[in-house]
């Protein structure tokens, strides 16, 4: 669907009548016309860490390749059970497992764990055609100044990029970019990728960001980190309720919130500011004065457009659940202009059954997953609507 639209994967299986077993179906990641989702089992005496992860492939650009469903293969731990045999551990990072496709039928999935107590870390890899994972344990991660970029290193996003790169991003932090090029061309002797680290250009804490009380809190909502096909763009919603984010001189700014964009260089990896747009500005947009006054939350960026910029408003204090007021926006930074406004809907009269209805309330809180999947569902041709520009 296109942009500010929002597009819902669904998983059917048939009914097991009599028993209260299930699973519960999350979408990890996306990129090309591949999706990394898990399933965990609920009400069962099967163990919730023991989960599955599939690969759905919708169908070639040219029809040529039919959609296929796979389930990524066991992952081994380093535990050795009482038996002797390693035991299996099919529980990764949500947050830290990424895929990438690099050709319309291969694909490589990596899930990226800090090694303890060091500035090193460890990637898991699974290729396509392959039946196991490769490790690669104790890599460095260059340009990062040892212990004082890495030791409280978090995932909150893995993005994909020019079926080549992985990106792993800490938004309190930076990014750890992984070339893949040797897994992706080489799936039976796979060299160790190379992991480079890139600041963000906001302001950093050399403390802890985990706080005792409320946790790590959810930073993804107010910046994101996003491929698209002018290059890695970068969106932070700067507000003065919790922390500066990149503000600076906290005293002096005045406005409740402003949101800025980032372009990053491909040749030195370098940050070049792109556009600013401050509350009032952002207000003005409405002519029809139709969007709740909200800090606008969960930014992404259009793949197609590099200045237009998705975001949800949403008034949780009112109600929780899609209200009539929840709004998908799109602006375009750079024009400053109001491109497009969807109302998300909760319709009351679906069942609570409805597999839509349903989803979209499990996500209501999460962060986008920006993927080009929609042009591989119409006949290898993107969506297309309608702009009142």
């Amino acid at each position: 669907m296109e942009p500010p639209g929002t597009t819902v994967l669904s998983v059917d299986r048939p009914e097991t009548h009599g028993s209260p077993a299930g699973l519960r179906p999350q979408v990890l990641t996306a990129d090309g016309n591949s999706v990394l989702f898990k399933m965990t089992p609920i009400g069962t005496n099967r163990s919730p860490y023991l989960e599955d992860y599939f690969v759905y492939k919708a169908c070639s650009s040219d029809g040529s390749q039919r959609p296929s469903l796979s389930r990524l293969p066991t992952f081994y731990s380093d535990i050795i059970s009482f038996d002797g045999r390693p035991q299996p551990h099919n529980f990764l990072t949500t947050k830290a497992i990424g895929i990438l496709s690099c050709t319309e039928e291969s694909f490589v999935v990596a899930e990226l764990q800090k090694t303890a107590l060091t500035s090193e870390f460890k990637v898991n890899v699974q290729i396509s055609g392959s039946d196991e994972w490769t490790v690669f344990d104790r890599l460095p991660v260059r340009r990062a100044s040892g212990r004082d970029d890495m030791v409280w290193w978090t995932t909150d996003a893995v993005v994909p990029y020019r079926r080549r790169f992985l990106i792993w991003v800490d938004y309190h932090r930076g990014m750890i970019v992984a070339d893949m090029l040797s897994c992706s061309v080489n799936n039976k002797k796979p060299s160790p990728p190379e992991l480079r680290f890139v600041p963000l250009p906001v302001d950093m804490t050399d403390e802890n960001p985990e706080d005792p009380e409320y946790g790590r809190g959810c930073p993804q909502a107010s910046r994101s980190v996003c491929a698209t096909h002018s290059g890695i763009k970068f969106v932070s919603v700067d507000h003065k309720e919790t922390s500066s984010f990149g503000v600076g001189k906290l005293k002096r700014w005045r406005h409740t919130f402003r949101i800025t964009t980032w372009s990053l260089r491909d040749d030195d990896y370098r940050w070049r500011r792109e556009a600013k747009l401050h509350e009032e500005e952002f207000w003005a947009l409405d002519t029809e004065n139709q969007l709740p006054h909200v800090r606008p939350k969960f930014p992404v960026v259009n793949m197609e457009n590099p200045y237009a910029v998705c975001f949800l408003l949403d008034d949780t204090r009112i109600s929780w659940g899609y209200t009539d007021t929840t709004r998908m926006i799109e602006v375009d930074m750079k024009k400053k202009v109001l491109l497009a406004s969807t109302i998300c809907s909760d319709d009351k009269s679906l069942s609570s059954q409805d597999t839509i209805k349903v989803a979209r309330r499990m996500s209501l809180h999460s962060s986008f997953v920006s993927s080009a999947l929609p042009r591989y569902l119409y006949g290898g041709e993107a969506c297309k609507k309608d702009r009142r520009q």
